[in-house]
Formats: structure tokens, C-alpha cells, sequence
């Protein structure tokens, strides 16, 4: 019963955080987009974001494995507040740079709070991990999903100022949920070791781990192309189609349709092999999502079907993440000693994102004129991408089934 509250807790902290973010990133991009003439405002905006998770996150994952983890999610999410709350007060003064500033520091605050939660997530789910991750995963895929179509009405009638009061309150839920889970208060790092050991140590595990990093290679530029619907799609709906901020909302929300469908099944049917097999056909499935949206783009079509169609884009795309994100973290979670996990995970992130900045940057310039050009181009190179790690696993295929002892790659 006691773990069932733990699980109960960290799903209800879930929806809290998940929902007030997710309805105020909505309204930023859309008040970026919807403010400026380019599309060069608003990568900039994504680029910065993500530049910033990039440089934080290794850093980040040392903290987490070094502080006690209780004062840290509470000293972050006090941070998050406090931002919100002047954010309310000065947007009218300060504008659309006000925006930038409070999505950097609201990221810093996330990447916390995520690598914490991560970090503990095996204790709190105990033997239940599988079933967990894919709850968890449910989760986020539902709240996200509601976000942006609620998001998309309250644009429209309400003020970001007021949105960002929301977000807060929902801070507040997550803050003191947080302070109820069996987060780490001892480390047992806690040695004379100095900042910079630990975070090598953590790149030398990663290291001698050669399927991570396998996905690791393959992932970043798999990401790197893919940018090209972030970038894209709100461009399309926004400044080309001149969608309302509901349909937009729509379009947002539907890749987390396929998210929590996927989720709801893997929770069912637990995923715990074949991640090879699963991250090859993800990465195919978003191949011809790229494809069919650039010979799509060839055509005069009219709004209705153009909305359609990007709802159909984003409705593929949130099933292929899914299907590589939860095995792999499944992997992660089982096969990552304790002691490294926030570094581990850290570090993933940076190195999976690392070249994400100067894709949002490329596709920013790119995709204000021959857009469907641009996305065809971009298709061959997720091809690619698949083929390159298709033999990358074949030639370690032997060595790593000697290392993994459930033969679950």
C-alpha cells in the first residue's frame, strides 16, 4: 500500500508539472510566432532553450548525484515560482524578451527536477519499474495532449500574465508533492572527490558502455533532422496558414494522441527487448513522416486538408518517439548503477541534444522559402541515418550479447 502511494504521488506530480508547463510553452511559442513577421525570432527562442539544456544538463547531473536531493528539487522549484511571479508582474514592460528569459531559467528548473526524479524513480517504483515508466509515460502523453487545446482556447481570451499565474500554481502542487517522495537526502558519493572527477567519471562510464553509445551517435542526428518538423510545423500553422490559435492547439496536441495510446499498450505490455529492433523502426516510420510532409508540400492544398494533414504528421511522429523512448529508458534504468544514474542520464540528454541548437538555427533560415525541398533533403538524411546504424549494430552484434546477460538488445 505504501508503494502504491508512492506511484499514486509522483503520477499526480506528473499531471501538475506537466500541464501548467506545457500550457505556458504553448502560449510563448504562439506569442512569438504570432508577434513577429520571421521565423528567425523563433528559433532563436528554441535554440537558446535548447543550448541551455545542452550546457546545464552535465553539470546538472553531477548536483543530482552529489546534493541532497529534497533541498534541491525545493530550492529549484522555488526558483520556478518566484520567476513566474515577476514574469506576471513585467511582461508588459519587458515584452517578448521577457518570454526568452523565463522559458531559459523555467529549463534549467525542469532539468533539475526530471534528473532528480529519474535518479529516484527505481526507488520509488520498486519492482514495478517496467509498468511505472509506461504509467509515467501515459501521463505526460494525456496532460500534454490537453495542454496545447486548452492552451489554444485560453489564448485567446486570456492574457499570458494570467497564464503564467496558472503555471505557478501548479509549481506550488509540484513543490510540495516532490517534498512527499523518498528522494535521496543522504549521497553516498559524498567524498573528497572535486566537481570535475565526477563529471569525467561519468563520460568514462558512458564510455565503456558501447550500446549507449550506439544510440547516443544515431540519436543526435536523428534529431538534428527531425528539428525540421519543431521548426517547421508551427511556421506552417502559423505564419503560412494563418491557422487560429485552436486549430494550432490541435496540431500540438496530436502527437501526443499516438504518445498515449502507445503508452497505454506498453504499460499493458511492458516492453524489456528488442530496443534495437524498436529504434530502427521508429527511426524508419519518421523517415516517411519527413517524406510524405515534403512531396505533400509540392501540392496546392487547401487549409482544411493542410491542417489535417499535420495533424496526421504529428499523430505518426508521437507514436515512433514512443516506441524508441520507453525501452530505452527501461534499458537505462535496469543496466545504469545507481551511483551514475544522474550523471548517465545527464549526459544522454546533452549528447543526444549536442547539435540540436545549430539544426533549429539551419532549419529557422531554411524553411522561409522551398520548404518542400528542404523536407525531402531532410528525409534522405534520416534515411541515412538508419542505415549507418543498422551496420553499426550488425558488426557489435556478437559482443554485445556477451555483455548483456539478458540478451535484450
Amino acid at each position: 500500500m505504501i508503494k502504491l502511494k508512492k506511484w499514486i504521488i509522483l503520477l499526480i506530480f506528473d499531471i501538475a508539472s506537466t500541464f501548467g508547463s506545457r500550457i505556458f510553452s504553448f502560449a510563448s511559442a504562439f506569442y512569438i510566432l504570432q508577434h513577429t513577421d520571421t521565423t528567425f525570432k523563433y528559433s532563436i527562442y528554441l535554440f537558446l532553450i535548447v543550448l541551455v539544456t545542452i550546457i546545464s544538463a552535465p553539470m546538472m547531473g553531477v548536483i543530482t548525484d552529489s546534493l541532497n536531493n529534497k533541498k534541491l528539487v525545493l530550492f529549484s522549484q522555488l526558483s520556478s515560482i518566484i520567476v513566474l511571479l515577476f514574469f506576471s508582474l513585467l511582461y508588459v514592460e519587458i515584452g517578448l524578451n521577457m518570454i526568452i528569459v523565463t522559458g531559459i531559467i523555467l529549463t534549467l528548473v525542469d532539468s533539475i527536477v526530471g534528473l532528480v526524479v529519474q535518479s529516484n524513480l527505481r526507488t520509488i517504483a520498486a519492482e514495478q519499474l517496467e509498468r511505472v515508466i509506461s504509467l509515467r509515460q501515459t501521463i505526460v502523453s494525456s496532460t500534454t495532449f490537453l495542454a496545447p487545446v486548452i492552451g489554444g482556447f485560453l489564448v485567446a481570451f486570456v492574457s499570458i500574465e494570467t497564464l503564467a499565474l496558472l503555471t505557478l500554481f501548479t509549481e506550488v502542487i509540484a513543490l510540495i508533492l516532490l517534498q512527499t517522495l523518498p528522494l535521496k537526502k543522504f549521497i553516498e558519493l559524498q567524498t573528497e572527490e572535486n566537481f570535475f572527477k565526477k563529471f569525467k567519471d561519468g563520460f568514462v562510464y558512458i564510455k565503456s558502455k558501447r550500446i549507449i553509445l550506439t544510440f547516443i551517435a544515431s540519436a543526435l542526428f536523428v534529431n538534428f533532422f527531425m528539428n525540421s518538423l519543431v521548426v517547421g510545423v508551427p511556421i506552417l500553422s502559423i505564419q503560412t496558414l494563418n491557422l487560429k490559435s485552436f486549430q494550432f492547439g490541435l496540431i500540438e496536441a496530436s502527437i501526443t494522441v499516438s504518445m498515449l495510446l502507445a503508452s497505454l499498450y506498453f504499460s499493458i505490455f511492458p516492453i524489456k527487448k528488442k530496443i534495437k529492433s524498436t529504434f530502427k523502426l521508429s527511426v524508419l516510420i519518421q523517415f516517411l513522416i519527413v517524406l510524405a510532409l515534403g512531396i505533400f508540400l509540392l501540392f496546392d492544398n487547401t487549409e482544411t486538408g493542410s491542417f489535417i494533414f499535420l495533424m496526421l504528421v504529428y499523430l505518426l511522429l508521437g507514436f515512433a518517439l514512443t516506441l524508441n523512448n520507453i525501452p530505452y529508458s527501461i534499458y537505462l534504468q535496469t543496466h545504469v548503477d545507481d551511483e551514475y544514474k544522474g550523471r548517465v542520464f545527464s549526459l544522454n540528454q546533452s549528447l543526444v541534444q549536442a547539435i540540436m541548437p545549430l539544426s533549429m538555427l539551419f532549419y529557422g533560415l531554411l524553411l522561409n522559402d522551398n520548404q518542400a525541398f528542404i523536407y525531402i533533403l531532410t528525409s534522405f538524411g534520416v534515411l541515412l541515418v538508419l542505415i549507418m546504424f543498422s551496420i553499426m549494430s550488425s558488426r557489435q552484434q556478437s559482443s554485445i550479447k556477451y555483455e548483456m546477460k539478458d540478451n535484450d538488445f
